[in-house]
């Protein structure tokens, strides 16, 4: 099978040690159309140099291009949530671990659209989910530092 596209990670200028953070991707194609003096039009193979002249215009400030030597049905199977550059490939990255406060931080929204909707149906939250808005304040205020989050009660007139 011929390879038709170069492809590239880009990645942040300072990145140095192993696993990379990708944070985007480009694509060009090997070839471009070159006319000739008589008017015919020729395939032109481009050079490393050139492919990295075509990418840079599209890369963010702080970043640079690593050409990856991957075939085509390597480049279609990559992992694309949280990708990194590892020994010369691409990998699927740790996903970094979401603190408990993060965690409470998002219970909290799910409570305050149940609030609004308890409010709405002119009712009152229960001993259960007003306890457990009280451990979530707590943890997002840092009065309290459990290893877990509470649970949500059924309803929340419970």
């Amino acid at each position: 099978m011929t390879q038709n596209m170069a492809y590239f990670a880009i990645i942040d200028e300072g990145a140095a040690m192993e696993p990379v953070p990708i944070r985007g991707w480009t694509i060009i194609p090997l070839t471009q159309d070159r006319k000739q003096a008589d008017g015919t039009i020729t395939a032109h193979s481009l050079t490393e140099e050139e492919l990295h002249q075509q990418v840079t215009p599209h890369m963010p400030a702080g970043s640079r291009a690593i050409r990856l030597h991957v075939t085509d049905e390597d480049w279609n199977a990559r992992p694309v949530v949280n990708p990194v550059l590892s020994k010369g490939g691409i990998t699927q990255g740790k996903t970094p671990s979401t603190t408990l406060r993060d965690q409470a931080a998002a219970m909290m929204l799910q409570v305050q659209q149940q609030a609004a909707m308890t409010a709405a149906m002119g009712e009152t939250f229960g001993p259960k989910m007003r306890a457990c808005v009280s451990t979530l304040r707590a943890i997002l205020d840092g009065s309290d530092t459990p290893t877990s989050l509470p649970t949500l009660p059924a309803r929340p007139t419970d």
